[in-house]
């Protein structure tokens, strides 16, 4: 261990290390002996092991998260560094703690040294918010709403989704499932969280295609909790559930986590459907698909709001970034880039006099136009971008030119972006189909 540890201190390309042994989840000291040898040899690269993120039997589950979690771990402690940093200049005092999944709190040590407990913080931080909020303003009965850049506005996702389904899947064999799926009649399922709003834009989408005549192949919708330590069961049953109805196409609207449990239970129980893309909680960018098991998300097909990928270091987010400042950006730079590009139209349009009524009014006089992250434009009811859509396949065997890694999305249409509703009637493609 200690001369492979040198190896890799001379190669001086590792940024982080990820270790996962086959019973650890039992007898942790191996892993633990490994982190300590590789912390005294290697002492400035996070080390992650998968008995301190997620001690759990079934070695995928464990390696994938354990993964993300030493990938998170660079990013994450030069983000804190610098946040922290900012705040002392400031004035803000000392003690800085952060927004666990769970909803409790960790300080910034404890996040950066185990940074996928930040995962999905978001919900939980808005919610404990509001109940601050309430108790404050002496508030005894509230609704809360947590607004993100793709989740507020979900009648374009559902109007998209529900529109290539109706014009591109409905009605037509399953042609691109595996095994004894393949080329049967096409049964549909759509999985999303449990809670209710994410539950009206599944009720929003299935009404779409009842309207259009177009829901004969749709099953049924399940749920499931946002629950990090209950991930892997509720995959493991929702997979059941699913070969057990002979469900032909996924539509999943979830997030990264449970897709990547998903994925890997349907390899286990030998389980091949399509998997419908929908463009939400960044599964249509190349990091994420890389962490899907790839002899599943190789029938994966769909729609994508965001861009086309961008090579590292060619973006706009990256001139941008290092037009201000000298050291390297995160990986995900571009996806940032948007969202502040988003911000930056309403605090700009909205002129010396910020507030929300002058935000929004700024956001609705934005010119409608298109760049390389679509169409843009904002109004009544239409706060989040974008007006338009690309058709995408996830191809396991192509280097994506983000990460130079095997594995990236790719457009059987050269690029070309269609309004809702206006997906050309051509057959869905994948690489493994």
């Amino acid at each position: 261990m200690r001369a492979l540890a040198r190896e890799i201190k001379a190669q001086g390309e590792v940024e982080a290390i990820a270790v996962n042994l086959l019973f650890s989840f039992l007898e942790p000291r191996h892993e633990q002996r490994i982190k300590a040898i590789l912390n005294d040899e290697l002492p400035a690269i996070p080390v992650s092991i998968s008995y301190d993120v997620l001690p759990r039997w079934k070695e995928y589950e464990r390696a994938s998260t354990t993964i993300a979690d030493a990938y998170l771990k660079p990013l994450i402690t030069r983000y804190l560094d610098t946040m922290q940093q900012r705040f002392l200049q400031a004035g803000l005092g000392k003690n800085f703690v952060v927004m666990k999944s769970n909803g409790g709190e960790m300080t910034l040590d404890a996040a950066a040294e185990a940074p996928i407990q930040m995962a999905v913080s978001g919900p939980s931080g808005g919610v404990i918010g509001a109940k601050y909020l309430a108790r404050e303003l002496d508030i005894d009965h509230l609704v809360s709403l947590d607004m993100g850049g793709t989740s507020t506005d979900c009648s374009t996702v559902v109007e998209s989704v529900a529109s290539y389904y109706a014009i591109k899947l409905a009605g037509q064999p399953a042609a691109l499932a595996g095994g004894d799926l393949k080329g049967q009649a096409r049964r549909a399922m759509i999985i999303a969280p449990e809670n209710s709003w994410y539950q009206e834009c599944v009720r929003a989408g299935i009404n779409i295609l009842q309207k259009a005549g177009k829901a004969g192949d749709l099953v049924d919708s399940l749920k499931y909790q946002i629950d990090i330590p209950r991930m892997s069961d509720q995959a493991a049953s929702l997979i059941q559930k699913l070969k057990a109805e002979r469900i032909t196409t996924v539509v999943c609207g979830c997030d990264p986590l449970l897709l990547t449990f998903l994925t890997s239970k349907a390899k286990e129980q030998n389980y091949q459907p399509e998997w419908v893309i929908t463009g939400i909680a960044l599964i249509d960018n190349d990091m994420i698909g890389q962490i899907l098991q790839q002899d599943q998300w190789g029938r994966a097909f769909g729609v994508s709001f965001s861009g086309p990928t961008q090579a590292a270091g060619q973006g706009l987010g990256y001139r941008a970034y290092k037009s201000v400042r000298p050291d390297e950006p995160s990986v995900g730079v571009e996806l940032i880039y948007n969202q502040l590009y988003l911000l930056a139209i309403g605090i700009q349009g909205a002129g010396p006099n910020l507030n929300p009524q002058t935000f929004e009014k700024a956001m609705f006089d934005y010119p409608r136009r298109s760049g390389p992250s679509g169409t843009w434009g904002f109004g009544p009811g239409d706060y989040t971008t974008s007006d338009d859509a690309r058709e995408v396949f996830w191809n396991p065997s192509v280097a994506s030119v983000q990460t130079r890694s095997p594995g990236t999305y790719q457009d059987p249409n050269g690029g070309k972006r269609f309004p809702i509703g206006q997906w050309p009637n051509t057959p869905p493609r994948s690489a493994l189909g």
